[in-house]
């Protein structure tokens, strides 16, 4: 998925979601005798926000640079936040901040799967922005054991947690990745990531507030 966004020098990301690549394309105005052309390194403070591509582009004045910027937010990232930084042959620098939002992937995120009983079982929704990203839920005992999850998509049921030992049990959720666009004017390719590992969120179960465990 590739996403636009208009000239300026800080940028939003809008909303982003954990396993899903998104390339954002952004415009800026390189300053002083900086030209599109002369722009010899451009860099990212993070990770989460890598950049995939620099050109000139038109803004009117021969002074547009193109940038795409590929994120793909990991378990426990609560926002993407990084830094570009442009740099001219002739030693000027601009800066552009770029921020995203990330989706919670299930109630409690990012310290514990909240959920509740629901006729002697564990019960777990899921947003409905993550609902056809076939997030798969696994819990085990402390003795390690698997239990046993029912459910896909946006709503899972864990049979055989014990309510009085809730917190004891830990919860992973496993992120289907997408694969990043390729770095050209139009989406290529197969969105979904084949032989990629999916990212893993490791935790704890906990109870909605309210649901008080039976002693």
């Amino acid at each position: 998925m590739a996403r636009q966004s208009s000239v300026a020098d800080a940028i939003s990301l809008g909303n982003l979601r954990i396993g899903e690549a998104l390339r954002h394309v952004i415009r800026v105005r390189v300053p002083g005798d900086m030209t599109p052309d002369s722009v010899s390194k451009v860099t990212s403070s993070c990770g989460c926000a890598r950049l995939d591509l620099w050109r000139p582009c038109d803004l009117g004045d021969g002074r547009g640079l193109e940038l795409a910027i590929v994120t793909e937010p990991g378990p426990f990232d609560t926002q993407v936040s990084s830094q570009l930084t442009i740099a001219g042959a002739n030693g000027e620098v601009k800066s552009v901040g770029l921020h995203g939002t990330i989706e919670a992937p299930f109630e409690g995120w990012p310290a514990a799967v909240v959920g509740s009983f629901e006729s002697g079982a564990f019960a777990v929704t899921i947003p409905e922005a993550y609902r056809e990203k076939g997030l798969r839920l696994r819990v085990f005992d402390g003795q390690g054991r698997e239990l046993v999850s029912e459910g896909t998509g946006g709503r899972f049921v864990v049979r055989g947690v014990d309510r009085t030992k809730v917190a004891e049990y830990e919860a992973v959720v496993e992120f289907p990745r997408e694969r990043a666009c390729e770095a050209t004017d139009e989406e290529v390719g197969d969105p979904t990531a084949e032989g990629l590992l999916p990212l893993r969120w490791a935790g704890v179960l906990a109870l909605r507030e309210g649901e008080a465990p039976v002693h």
